[in-house]
Protein backbone atom coordinates (compact mmCIF):
# COMPACT_ATOMS: atom_id res chain seq x y z
CA UNK A 1 0.00 0.00 0.00
CA UNK A 2 1.54 3.33 -1.08
CA UNK A 3 0.28 6.51 0.57
CA UNK A 4 1.37 10.14 0.62
CA UNK A 5 2.94 11.66 3.73
CA UNK A 6 4.23 15.22 4.31
CA UNK A 7 7.85 14.28 3.50
CA UNK A 8 7.43 11.59 0.85
CA UNK A 9 5.54 8.39 0.17
CA UNK A 10 4.95 5.68 2.74
CA UNK A 11 4.92 2.13 1.50
CA UNK A 12 3.42 -0.13 4.12
CA UNK A 13 3.60 -3.90 3.85
CA UNK A 14 1.38 -6.00 6.09
CA UNK A 15 2.34 -9.58 6.93
CA UNK A 16 -0.79 -11.27 8.28
CA UNK A 17 1.04 -14.25 9.78
CA UNK A 18 4.52 -15.35 10.69
CA UNK A 19 6.29 -16.95 7.69
CA UNK A 20 6.59 -20.72 8.12
CA UNK A 21 9.99 -22.01 9.14
CA UNK A 22 11.33 -18.58 10.11
CA UNK A 23 13.57 -18.03 13.11
CA UNK A 24 13.42 -15.10 15.57
CA UNK A 25 14.30 -12.66 12.82
CA UNK A 26 12.21 -12.32 9.67
CA UNK A 27 13.58 -10.76 6.47
CA UNK A 28 11.49 -9.14 3.78
CA UNK A 29 13.39 -8.88 0.49
CA UNK A 30 12.42 -6.13 -1.93
CA UNK A 31 13.83 -6.18 -5.46
CA UNK A 32 13.75 -2.60 -6.69
CA UNK A 33 14.95 -1.44 -10.08
CA UNK A 34 16.58 1.94 -9.49
CA UNK A 35 17.67 2.39 -13.11
CA UNK A 36 20.85 4.45 -13.28
CA UNK A 37 20.83 5.17 -9.54
CA UNK A 38 23.24 3.53 -7.09
CA UNK A 39 21.86 2.26 -3.76
CA UNK A 40 24.01 2.91 -0.66
CA UNK A 41 23.61 1.69 2.93
CA UNK A 42 23.22 4.25 5.70
CA UNK A 43 25.31 4.23 8.87
CA UNK A 44 22.28 3.66 11.13
CA UNK A 45 20.91 0.68 9.17
CA UNK A 46 17.48 2.32 8.87
CA UNK A 47 17.65 3.77 5.34
CA UNK A 48 19.09 3.48 1.85
CA UNK A 49 20.33 6.51 -0.10
CA UNK A 50 20.20 6.56 -3.89
CA UNK A 51 22.80 8.60 -5.76
CA UNK A 52 23.09 9.56 -9.42
CA UNK A 53 26.20 9.14 -11.61
CA UNK A 54 27.74 12.32 -10.12
CA UNK A 55 27.36 11.01 -6.56
CA UNK A 56 24.53 13.42 -5.71
CA UNK A 57 21.82 11.99 -3.43
CA UNK A 58 18.50 12.14 -5.28
CA UNK A 59 16.26 9.85 -3.22
CA UNK A 60 16.20 7.96 0.05
CA UNK A 61 14.24 4.96 1.23
CA UNK A 62 14.08 4.76 4.97
CA UNK A 63 12.66 6.07 8.22
CA UNK A 64 11.86 2.40 8.72
CA UNK A 65 9.12 1.70 11.23
CA UNK A 66 7.98 -1.88 11.93
CA UNK A 67 5.18 -2.53 14.40
CA UNK A 68 2.88 -5.36 15.43
CA UNK A 69 -0.90 -5.62 15.95
CA UNK A 70 -0.56 -4.13 19.46
CA UNK A 71 1.38 -1.11 18.15
CA UNK A 72 4.69 -2.30 19.62
CA UNK A 73 7.69 -1.19 17.56
CA UNK A 74 9.91 -4.09 16.52
CA UNK A 75 13.69 -3.98 16.18
CA UNK A 76 14.40 -3.61 12.47
CA UNK A 77 17.06 -2.80 9.88
CA UNK A 78 17.41 -2.14 6.16
CA UNK A 79 20.40 -2.80 3.88
CA UNK A 80 21.44 -3.29 0.27
CA UNK A 81 22.32 -6.86 -0.64
CA UNK A 82 23.41 -7.47 -4.23
CA UNK A 83 20.50 -6.11 -6.31
CA UNK A 84 17.84 -6.10 -3.61
CA UNK A 85 16.95 -4.22 -0.46
CA UNK A 86 16.63 -6.43 2.60
CA UNK A 87 14.39 -5.32 5.45
CA UNK A 88 14.78 -7.47 8.56
CA UNK A 89 12.90 -7.34 11.85
CA UNK A 90 12.88 -9.33 15.08
CA UNK A 91 9.45 -10.81 15.69
CA UNK A 92 10.25 -12.95 18.72
CA UNK A 93 7.33 -11.56 20.77
CA UNK A 94 5.34 -9.92 17.96
CA UNK A 95 1.59 -10.26 17.61
CA UNK A 96 0.59 -10.58 13.96
CA UNK A 97 -0.28 -8.91 11.66
CA UNK A 98 3.01 -6.99 11.44
CA UNK A 99 3.34 -3.78 9.41
CA UNK A 100 6.65 -2.90 7.74
CA UNK A 101 6.50 0.80 6.90
CA UNK A 102 9.46 2.58 5.25
CA UNK A 103 9.23 6.08 3.74
CA UNK A 104 10.45 7.11 0.28
CA UNK A 105 11.73 10.68 0.04
CA UNK A 106 12.35 11.97 -3.45
CA UNK A 107 14.15 15.16 -2.50
CA UNK A 108 14.28 17.16 0.68
CA UNK A 109 14.04 20.94 0.49
CA UNK A 110 15.11 22.98 3.50
CA UNK A 111 15.17 26.72 4.08
CA UNK A 112 18.65 28.19 4.25
CA UNK A 113 17.56 30.75 6.85
CA UNK A 114 14.52 29.09 8.40
CA UNK A 115 13.27 28.55 11.93
CA UNK A 116 10.92 25.88 13.25
CA UNK A 117 8.08 28.38 13.64
CA UNK A 118 8.33 29.53 9.99
CA UNK A 119 6.26 26.49 8.92
CA UNK A 120 8.41 26.07 5.82
CA UNK A 121 6.62 23.68 3.48
CA UNK A 122 3.15 24.31 4.93
CA UNK A 123 1.97 24.70 1.36
CA UNK A 124 3.68 23.98 -1.93
CA UNK A 125 3.11 23.75 -5.67
CA UNK A 126 5.07 22.07 -8.43
CA UNK A 127 4.90 22.84 -12.12
CA UNK A 128 7.25 21.32 -14.67
CA UNK A 129 10.73 21.81 -13.14
CA UNK A 130 9.72 24.55 -10.68
CA UNK A 131 8.66 24.25 -7.05
CA UNK A 132 7.19 27.02 -4.89
CA UNK A 133 7.30 26.41 -1.14
CA UNK A 134 5.46 28.61 1.35
CA UNK A 135 6.58 29.72 4.81
CA UNK A 136 3.55 31.49 6.35
CA UNK A 137 5.29 31.99 9.71
CA UNK A 138 7.88 34.12 7.96
CA UNK A 139 5.22 36.35 6.39
CA UNK A 140 5.75 34.73 3.01
CA UNK A 141 2.94 32.54 1.86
Amino acid sequence: MVYEQPYGYGEGFTLNQRPEGSSDSVSVVLALNAGELKANNSENGKSIQFTDSSGQEVMSYGKLYVYDAEGKELESSMKVSEKAIVIAYNDKEAVYPVVVDPLMEVQRIVASNGNDDDFFGWCSAVWNTYAVVGAPGKGRG
